[in-house]
């Protein structure tokens, strides 16, 4: 069993417990983004999987996002910037 799981490298998409060990998040963590339909993954029979191409553009999306709401943050407050 593969003991480094990241999102680089060749494979097309990961498990839960690879995601979660890659975000370092907890399993019960990625199965409630899951769940709410946040974080993206398909079926596949009975297993969920996360492509990791997915993955990667959801992650930039939420670091975007969260630049966005602190430069918000920073503009409507700048004395509190000091």
């Amino acid at each position: 069993m593969r003991t480094d799981v990241c999102l680089s490298g060749d494979r097309l998409a990961l498990r839960m417990r690879e995601l979660a060990k890659a975000l370092n998040l907890s399993v019960r963590s990625v199965w409630a983004l899951t769940k709410a339909g946040v974080i993206p993954h398909v079926r596949v029979g009975g297993s969920i999987l996360y492509p990791v191409d997915s993955i990667r553009q959801w992650l930039q999306q939420q670091a975007k996002g969260q630049q966005e709401t602190a430069q918000a943050v920073q503009s409507a407050n700048p004395a509190s910037v000091r």
